[in-house]
């Protein structure tokens, strides 16, 4: 994705409603899209296979993690609709 003015979009990028992120960093991986977890700024994410990020309830590789509706945010060491997710944010 580029902007307006031809440079390579970078961050969290939002199209018809569903977010993506776009790597920040400059190296050659600068504007490609993340998949699977994301580490950034204390939270973690979880990009599916087409870089949307996820919300609500999804299993991943056997385990049920719950996100954020409208952030994203991984929950973690929190009760989520009568679940326990513990410091890994795994349901219990």
């Amino acid at each position: 994705y580029f902007n307006a003015d031809g440079s390579m979009y970078t961050g969290w990028l939002e199209q018809n409603g569903k977010w993506y992120y776009l790597n920040e960093l400059d190296n050659s991986l600068q504007g490609a899209m993340f998949t699977g977890w994301m580490k950034r700024d204390n939270a973690t994410y979880y990009m599916d296979s087409n870089g949307e990020r996820l919300e609500g309830w999804y299993e991943i590789d056997g385990s049920w993690y719950y996100f954020y509706p409208g952030t994203g945010v991984m929950a973690v060491s929190t009760n989520i609709d009568g679940f326990y997710v513990d410091e890994y944010g795994v349901m219990r």
